[in-house]
């Protein structure tokens, strides 16, 4: 703080219109910082900043770099009227406030390549629920139609989805069934194509619905999976024990298809060989997304690693970005029609009519929600 203070009143000194504040380690931005009323560029990254009280009372501020701190809440940014430049990369902003549309600027949530003169408000790398990144990288209008959605009424999605990939005979629909409650089959036959299964656990006076989506393992299957892998998701790589299976070749699949999806890692079939394991240290350092391995035995009840997989798997579940969204109203209605049809595809066209039927009339809107109901496995959004 003391070093802040000294580059503060060289500032006043020198009447200086830039202050860089970055790196030094702040807790709170000093209350001094409110005398300068000149001041134009203002860079605070890099901090510990949790959040932006005075500010605000900083007129003629024109940028402001705030990236790389723990900001959460930025009501009263839309306040200064000469800012035009507002970096808040790499904070914990879980909310816009509607607010922040009357600023004028517009809202975007990567960097541009060129960052000289570029007018704007930077949200990268923010939790952001209300609204979802998917809605802030449409830009300053879907933000609005977003917000107008919302004011009618809306509630958490609570509904995630689970892809189960590996090689055929892994057990990967064994795993499915006994996360389900249900019994082990030994007459399971292997999955061809993908067979898909919801189920809904209670979480903490919640219904969390979870989506299965069981991806048959043949070798000519997998050069379809790529239509189907989607982000925002989670995935069980169900793994055999009694072969010396290939790991890395399905966690490049994640990579390429999947972004940086949570992976948990399943090694099945223990009862028949429980010393198999990975080179978890190699696997760990080159693939971030690992969240965890389980040793598991579809056949034994007792002591089979499954218990330990379903308490961890539903509470990374529930902490997932998607399961977070905020949904209007009128979209669950187009997404609960959708859970209920029964045939097998629609033109685009079509899709749109049910939507206006449901009140969801905004094209961005109906775009936006198509591609969650795409990642939550709803339907799949073909290519054509």
């Amino acid at each position: 703080m003391c070093q802040a203070i000294k580059k503060i009143n060289a500032v006043i000194q020198n009447q200086s219109t830039a202050l860089n504040l970055g790196g030094l380690g702040l807790e709170e931005i000093p209350s001094r910082i409110t005398e300068l009323k000149q001041l134009k560029k203002l860079w605070l990254h890099s901090n510990n900043l949790k959040e932006i009280r005075h500010i605000n009372q900083l007129p003629s501020l024109q940028e402001l770099y705030l990236y790389d701190n723990q900001i959460e809440e930025i009501k009263g940014l839309e306040n200064l009227p000469a800012l035009t430049k507002i970096d808040l990369s790499d904070n914990q902003i879980s909310e816009l406030p509607h607010s922040i549309l009357d600023k004028g600027l517009p809202i975007f949530w990567s960097l541009p390549k060129d960052e000289n003169d570029s007018k704007g408000i930077y949200l990268k790398n923010n939790p952001c629920k209300t609204p979802p990144p998917e809605i802030i990288r449409r830009g300053n209008d879907a933000i609005g139609t977003y917000f107008k959605e919302l004011d009618k009424s809306d509630r958490l999605l609570n509904e995630v989805k689970v892809i189960l990939i590996g090689d055929g005979g892994a057990g990967k629909t064994s795993v499915v069934r006994r996360l389900l409650g249900q019994g082990f089959d030994p007459e399971e036959k292997q999955t061809h194509g993908i067979k898909i299964s919801d189920e809904i656990f209670p979480i903490e006076s919640n219904d969390l619905k979870v989506n299965f989506w069981d991806f048959g393992g043949q070798e000519i299957m997998h050069s379809t999976h790529q239509f189907f892998l989607t982000k925002r998701c989670l995935y069980l790589l169900v793994l055999d024990s009694r072969k010396d299976e290939k790991a890395e070749y399905w966690l490049k699949y994640v990579r390429s298809f999947g972004g940086d999806s949570p992976v948990l890692i399943v090694i099945n079939k223990t009862d028949e060989n429980a010393v198999f394991d990975l080179n978890r240290k190699f696997l760990n350092q080159k693939y971030s997304n690992i969240k965890g391995y389980y040793h598991v035995s579809c056949k034994e009840e007792k002591n089979s690693g499954l218990q330990s997989l379903k308490t961890d798997l539903l509470e990374y579940l529930w902490n997932l970005e998607l399961r977070e969204a905020v949904f209007p109203a009128n979209w669950f209605k187009v997404k609960d029609y959708f859970q209920e049809m029964r045939q097998d595809y629609i033109s685009y066209p079509e899709y749109q009519n049910i939507c206006k039927e449901n009140g969801v009339y905004e094209l961005d809107s109906q775009n936006i929600l198509l591609g969650f109901l795409n990642d939550l496995g709803i339907i799949f959004k073909a290519l054509c």
